[in-house]
């Protein structure tokens, strides 16, 4: 289970976890349109999008969580 920390919060995540869905799991909001829970995400809207420290800002729908990961 990836460790990761998001809003300053260190929370495990589930393997193959998006950004997303940990927030959503932990009621953390991150605003998105194209991302229906029950499809697959089609990352049109780009509304999602969040920083990751030491990368870059990405989009939380289709970004899989990583251990150590500071979102």
């Amino acid at each position: 289970m990836p460790s990761v920390t998001i809003d300053e919060r260190n929370v495990c995540g589930l393997k193959d976890e998006t950004i997303l869905a940990l927030a959503r799991r932990i009621r953390v909001d991150i605003p998105a349109l194209c991302a229906e829970e029950r499809l697959e995400p089609s990352e049109s809207c780009g509304i999602c999008v969040v920083e990751v420290e030491e990368i870059r800002v990405v989009k939380s729908c289709s970004t899989t969580i990583k251990d150590g990961m500071v979102i």
